[in-house]
């Protein structure tokens, strides 16, 4: 296990999720007005201009999509389990007779969400492959000068969801506030469960241990089911992952929460109070959105879009999320990127401090 100090860093900041809209293809046709050949102006014998009547081109359409015509890939950059992953497995089965396709949810997880990253970077960009990515992806390169992941080297598709972190800790441990753990936290060093160095709930749990004044010793975990599993079992005392990706241990008993890092309580567990109203100021989560590799058809990007916008606002997916606590927050792929965008260059800003 490696240790890792206490690195002083910036409070994140929560980046504002709108609602999205379905967007039309990149190339609308050009109107048949545009495409109409001008009438001959110059003057010409009375005959030739009849033998020479105007003509008019057929306005141009674009082709029509014939996708899809085999299964489906959607990498996951996560362990089985978590939540990006139920997600994604829910979202599958919802796909399937809309695309009239088969759509298979393949896991890559490991490398703090980087490692399905890489792996969606190095496929076709033939429309058969998208892959969910997080946070992690515009936050490696600002921490990790040698990471090579850039933002821009996908094509993005729409945002998914957002979960706020929660503290989350061994039943057995003797702490049932939040307060009681931070003393004993400031007192010994404690060990924490993570995804991956340099990703979302790594630099989550560095701003927790920043806001409390404690140092823990850090373990790297391939995703959020692993390392709350690893809790559980008394390997390590705490991690930072979401509510819904604890909910399985939580609600076995296995794991307790001591806070949320959000606006407001879940309306899962209603009866775990937010970290703000602990005397700590934290608003911390992470998202996940669908992508392409680079290069990937527009009009494909558009109609996975579609299909994605229709089931997020469903009336099966919405009770799905409300039951597994992730909050909706679908973006369209135009919005998306822009928020990626506005993200990235926040981070930057934040690391050259």
């Amino acid at each position: 296990m490696r240790k890792y100090r206490l690195l002083l860093l910036p409070t994140l900041l929560a980046l504002t999720s709108c609602a999205g809209s379905a967007s039309n293809p990149a190339n609308p046709s050009p109107s048949a007005s545009q495409n109409t050949t001008a009438a001959v102006t110059s003057e010409a014998p009375a005959d030739q201009a009849q033998a020479e009547p105007k003509t008019t081109e057929p306005a141009s359409e674009e082709p029509t999509l014939d996708w899809p015509k085999k299964k489906i890939t959607i990498l996951v950059p996560a362990a089985a389990g978590g939540a990006t992953d139920t997600i994604a497995r829910f979202i599958a089965a919802e796909l399937e007779p809309t695309l009239g396709v088969s759509v298979l949810v393949e896991n890559k997880g490991g490398g703090g969400g980087l490692t399905g990253v890489r792996e969606l970077i190095a496929r076709k960009n033939d429309g058969y492959t998208f892959g969910y990515v997080t946070n992690s992806m515009v936050i490696a390169p600002h921490v990790n000068e040698n990471e090579d992941i850039s933002y821009s080297q996908i094509d993005y598709v729409c945002k998914v969801n957002n979960n706020a972190a929660s503290v989350t800790i061994s039943s057995s441990l003797p702490y049932n506030t939040l307060e009681e753990f931070v003393e004993a936290a400031r007192g010994k060093e404690m060990t924490f469960a993570h995804t991956g160095a340099n990703g979302t709930w790594h630099i989550v749990t560095m701003q927790f241990l920043k806001a409390i004044g404690a140092e823990a010793t850090i373990v790297p975990y391939d995703g959020a089911n692993p390392a709350v599993v690893a809790v559980a079992g008394g390997h390590v005392d705490a991690t930072c992952v979401s509510l819904a990706e604890a909910k399985a241990m939580l609600d076995a008993g296995e794991v307790k929460s001591l806070g949320v890092m959000a606006t407001e309580r879940s309306k899962m567990y209603p009866d775990i109070p937010t970290l703000k109203e602990q005397g700590y100021d934290l608003d911390l989560g992470a998202y996940c959105g669908l992508a392409a590799p680079k290069g990937t058809d527009p009009q494909i990007i558009a109609k996975m879009d579609e299909c994605f916008k229709s089931i997020l606002e469903s009336d099966k997916y919405i009770e799905f999320a409300d039951n597994n606590g992730y909050t909706v927050t679908y973006l369209n792929h135009a919005d998306f990127l822009a928020s990626v965008q506005t993200e990235d260059a926040l981070y930057k800003e934040m690391f050259q401090k």
